[in-house]
């Protein structure tokens, strides 16, 4: 993340839903499943706080996939990638990656727990 002239810009957060067959093994990176929601709030035409909050998507959906064909509309397809809120260690791990990711622009993400925020510069 960037403040950039007192605006937030947020560099790939990623997708908040996956509906791909088990076969896609290109995105078994456990960090391709998790991401987070931005809460800006402003006042006026100024941002005046961002908080976030982890989440992570179920890799595995319910049920059993097709195995005879891979893309037939079935609950595992339905329920794979649905996202929840991360709680806990991977929560404190998701916003730190993302505090990480986010200092050599300048932007501080203080991690409080569950939820992240953004600690914006007067007059930003």
């Amino acid at each position: 993340m960037e403040i950039y002239h007192g605006r937030p810009i947020f560099y790939d957060l990623g997708n908040f839903i996956y509906n791909t067959p088990p076969t896609l093994t290109y995105i078994d990176e456990p960090m391709s499943w998790e991401s987070v929601v931005a809460y800006v709030e402003f006042q006026g035409k100024n941002v005046k706080s961002i908080s976030l909050r982890p989440i992570a998507l179920n890799v595995v959906g319910e049920g059993q996939p097709d195995i005879h064909n891979e893309y037939t509309n079935n609950q595992f397809l339905d329920t794979r990638g649905l996202p929840a809120p991360a709680t806990g260690s991977r929560a404190g791990y998701i916003l730190q990656r993302l505090a990480d990711a986010s200092k050599p622009f300048g932007t501080r993400v203080e991690v409080k727990g569950e939820t992240g925020e953004i600690k914006l510069k007067a007059g930003s």
